[in-house]
């Protein structure tokens, strides 16, 4: 198998993990947690793991002094995102949060076009369209909180950032392993600040610090197949094939949860496939 077949295969693995989060992070929230708290002990329990999984590779855990400024900024977008998408769950519908979030292909082009004169193809612009008319027609209609769409976009530009900034940083001579487990350190620090500074430390019961537990060691597999996939195929492509995690969302939701799908959202879901079956056509 090539390394872009890898890589997409990975984006694909990684997108249908990132579309259980909703449903972990209610399962979470109902055992007394919260957006900060989640995030935070999210990113402390897979510290260990992804130490353990570093030395396995044989992946040193030093770093250079601007390798430890890069990774702070990355961070910022690897622990933000999530605590703003989550935070948005809070204000409006999982369903509207995660096709907001999904705007952040659009910024990831227009990142790498603006500041890496990487301009797009007529094809990853076709893919790019029926992506986002595909994401649309599954936004569901009705009243939604201002303030809810403001945190899942927010969630959509540091998502970008990290997207791009992952790709073009260097930070992969780092080794996959090493790097997250960097980044899940400085992120544990930045949203342990954000947590106390807001006040948001509340108790959990067993359910909570369960759903804590499992959340965090899913989503950590999520994040190492998305960081593999970006090294492989780079930001662009990547960013369209994540966009198969809200079709994830939805069919957990038809199998799970008892939802009902509408011919529209229906045909949306068949645009955002035809856009990645497109894109991997190379």
């Amino acid at each position: 198998m090539s390394e872009a077949s890898k890589g997409k295969l990975y984006i694909v693995f990684s997108a249908m993990i990132f579309g259980l989060m909703p449903l972990g992070a209610s399962v979470a929230y109902r055992g007394g947690s919260n957006a900060m708290q989640l995030v935070f002990w999210r990113l402390v329990i897979v510290i260990p793991l992804y130490w353990l999984l570093a030395r396995k590779e044989g992946q040193s855990l030093g770093i250079k002094k601007k390798q430890l400024g890069q990774v702070q900024l990355l961070s910022l977008g690897f622990s933000i995102t999530p605590v703003t998408l989550y935070m948005s769950y809070y204000y409006i519908d999982s369903g509207v949060a995660t096709t907001l979030h999904f705007m952040y292909p659009l910024f990831v082009i227009l990142g790498c076009w603006v500041f890496y004169k990487e301009k797009p193809g007529l094809k990853m612009w076709l893919c790019l369209a029926l992506t986002l008319t595909g994401l649309f027609m599954n936004m569901p209609r009705g009243d939604a909180g201002s303030l809810g769409i403001l945190l899942a976009l927010v969630s959509a530009l540091t998502f970008a950032f990290y997207v791009v900034y992952l790709a073009k940083s260097g930070l992969r001579s780092l080794g996959s392993m090493a790097l997250l487990f960097h980044l899940s350190l400085a992120g544990a620090l930045q949203t342990g600040i954000l947590t106390s500074l807001f006040r948001s430390w509340t108790p959990m019961n067993s359910l909570g610090i369960l759903a804590s537990i499992v959340f965090a060691i899913v989503v950590s597999f999520g994040a190492m197949y998305f960081q593999k996939g970006t090294f492989l195929i780079g930001p662009q492509k990547a960013a369209i094939f994540s966009t198969l995690e809200p079709l994830t969302s939805i069919l957990v939701g038809l199998v799970l949860l008892g939802d009902h799908i509408s011919w529209i959202s229906g045909g949306g879901l068949m645009l955002i496939l035809l856009s990645s079956l497109i894109l991997s056509a190379d």
